[in-house]
C-alpha cells in the first residue's frame, strides 16, 4: 500500500474519531443539564409541597402562587405568611426530600421580615441522620424588602448528584476514550512497521547491489586468469589475484554485517570507530572497477 494511501486512511479515521468524541461530548452536556433541570425541578415541587403542608398546619388557607425561587444553582428561597419553628420546618424537608428520593445533605435559613434578617440556620446531613446549627449560613441570600417571612434551602453537594445520574454517559465516554488510544496506539504499531518494512527492503537492496558488485569483479577477473598468456605476465597476474583476494574479503565483511545486523538488539549497538585514509579508499575502488572497466 503506498505511503499517501496510508496517510489519507489515518486522516480520515482521526477526523471520524474527532467528529465522535466532539458529538459524546455535546451529549454528555446536554445530559448534564437535562438531569440538572430535572433536579431543580424534583426540588421545586417538593418545595412547593412543603410550602402547603406548612400552610395547612398554620391553619392558613391562603393560596401562595410560585413560592419558590431559585436564586442560583444550589439554592432556592420558599416565601410564607406566618414565622416557622425551625425543627417542624426541618421535620417536613427532610421527609418530603426522601419521599421524593432527593437524598442530598440541605442548609436550611430562617429569615423573619420584622427585623429583617436571619433567625435560625442549620445544617442537615441527611445521608448520616444527623444536623448541626450554624451560627451564619454558608450563602447570602438577598431577602425581599417585601412583608413576609421566608426560608432558604441550600443544597452544598447537588453537583455530585447531578454527576451521579450520567453514569452510563461517563462510563460510555471512557470506553470511548479508550478506543481512541487503542485505534491511536495501532495506527503507531503499523506505522512502525511500515517504516521498518521500507528499511528491510532498502536494506535488502543496498546488500543486493554491495554482494553484486564483488561477484562481479571477482568473474571478470576469474576469466581473465583463465587465460593461459596471463602466465607470461606475473605483474598482472598477481593484480587479478589480489584483485580476487580483496573482493571475497569485501563479501565476507558485507556477509558478517548482514549477520551482525540480524542480531543486535535495540539499545546495545556500539559504533567501532577509527581514522580512515580516504585516498586508499579511492584508490582501491578504482582498482576494484578497473576489470569492470
Amino acid at each position: 500500500m503506498k505511503r499517501s494511501t496510508i496517510r489519507s486512511i489515518i486522516i480520515l479515521a482521526a477526523l471520524l474519531l474527532s467528529a465522535l468524541l466532539v458529538v459524546q461530548t455535546i451529549w454528555v452536556m446536554r445530559a448534564y443539564r437535562l438531569q440538572e433541570t430535572q433536579i431543580n425541578y424534583d426540588i421545586t415541587q417538593s418545595l412547593k409541597l412543603v410550602s402547603q403542608e406548612i400552610q395547612r398546619n398554620l391553619g392558613d388557607s391562603s393560596y401562595l402562587s410560585d413560592p419558590v425561587t431559585q436564586i442560583d444553582k444550589s439554592t432556592f428561597v420558599v416565601k410564607i405568611l406566618e414565622p416557622l419553628d425551625p425543627y417542624y420546618a426541618e421535620q417536613v424537608l427532610t421527609r418530603e426530600f426522601k419521599n421524593q428520593e432527593i437524598n442530598l445533605n440541605f442548609e436550611y435559613n430562617l429569615y423573619d421580615c420584622f427585623n429583617d434578617s436571619v433567625i435560625y440556620t442549620k445544617a442537615v446531613y441527611i445521608n448520616e441522620g444527623m444536623a448541626q446549627e450554624k451560627d451564619d449560613p454558608s450563602v447570602k441570600v438577598n431577602w425581599k424588602s417585601e412583608d413576609g417571612h421566608y426560608f432558604s434551602v441550600f443544597f452544598p453537594k447537588k453537583s455530585e448528584m447531578v454527576l451521579a445520574r450520567l453514569k452510563f454517559w461517563f462510563y460510555s465516554s471512557i470506553l470511548l476514550v479508550v478506543i481512541v488510544l487503542f485505534f491511536t496506539y495501532t495506527i503507531n504499531v503499523i506505522l512502525k512497521q511500515k517504516r521498518l518494512s521500507e528499511v528491510k527492503t532498502d536494506f535488502i537492496n543496498n546488500m543486493t547491489h554491495e554482494l553484486k558488485t564483488p561477484i562481479s569483479t571477482i568473474a571478470l577477473s576469474s576469466e581473465v586468469l583463465m587465460d593461459s598468456k596471463i602466465i607470461e605476465q606475473p605483474e598482472r597476474l598477481k593484480n587479478y589475484a589480489a584483485i580476487i583476494q580483496r573482493e571475497n574479503f569485501r563479501m565476507q565483511g558485507q556477509v558478517e554485517k548482514v549477520l551482525q545486523i540480524a542480531s543486535l538488539e535495540k539499545e546495545k549497538i556500539e559504533l567501532n570507530l577509527k581514522t580512515l585514509d580516504f585516498h586508499q579508499v579511492i584508490t582501491e575502488v578504482i582498482s576494484n572497477f578497473s576489470p569492470l572497466l
